[in-house]
């Protein structure tokens, strides 16, 4: 079964397209992967994007900390079995 991208036209294989879109009729998204990747690359780089991001650190800075310490008492952990497990 093929479908269309939405952004470059061309028809192609449903494997070519991300899955997550209940919207659609195949549970596909509208653009390919090829398509997809470049237009998160784009947004990536926009001001917008970068500026999002900044208010939302700002904003949940505690959390993000939080979650940082955590993780790296994870990966620590996570270190020390690897050490153990190889002879």
């Amino acid at each position: 079964m093929t479908k269309q991208c939405t952004k470059c036209g061309q028809d192609k294989p449903l494997e070519e397209f991300y899955r997550g879109s209940t919207r659609s009729f195949d549970g596909r998204r509208g653009a390919c992967r090829v398509c997809d990747s470049e237009l998160q690359r784009v947004r990536r780089k926009s001001e917008k994007y970068r500026a999002t991001k900044q208010r939302y650190r700002e904003a949940h800075i505690q959390e993000i900390r939080e979650y940082d310490r955590v993780a790296a008492r994870w990966r620590k952990s996570r270190e020390a079995q690897r050490e153990q497990v190889v002879p």
